[in-house]
């Protein structure tokens, strides 16, 4: 999987529910056919995720706020079901509806900052192509 850096100064978001996320540094997505077991996070047990459809694999780099730890950040994306994600480039939105969090991975960046990894998985893409 390949990830689309955010240039310096681009003008791109990402959104949990509405609420931002923190400093996107880089996201990437994939399309599955038939993925059928995934382990839902904090459980032993296996779950069934839109067995027979189309499945989105999103992955997120950002920093979160100077400061700030997972524990406090904007968002919990662990403690998350059903959310929607959005990320906002400079000419359209892409739109994830029925996310669950896949994993979360943290390290600390020079200077204090903290990098989060966030890898979800989505049911639906929209794509929304903005018009001037």
């Amino acid at each position: 999987m390949t990830f689309s850096p955010v240039p310096s100064g681009a003008d791109v978001r990402a959104y949990i529910d509405g609420t931002a996320v923190g400093a996107l540094k880089s996201f990437s997505e994939r399309c599955v056919q038939n993925l059928t077991l995934v382990r839902e996070l904090g459980s032993s047990d296996n779950m069934i995720y839109n067995r027979n459809g189309k499945e989105y694999s999103i992955s997120l780099q950002y920093l979160l706020p100077l400061g700030c730890s997972l524990v406090d950040a904007p968002v919990d994306p662990v403690s998350l079901t059903s959310f929607t994600l959005m990320i906002q480039l400079p000419k359209r939105t892409l739109r994830f509806t029925d996310c669950v969090c896949a994993s979360v991975e943290t390290t600390c960046e020079a200077g204090g900052s903290i990098l989060c990894r966030l890898q979800i998985l989505a049911r639906n893409r929209q794509c929304i192509d903005e018009t001037e």
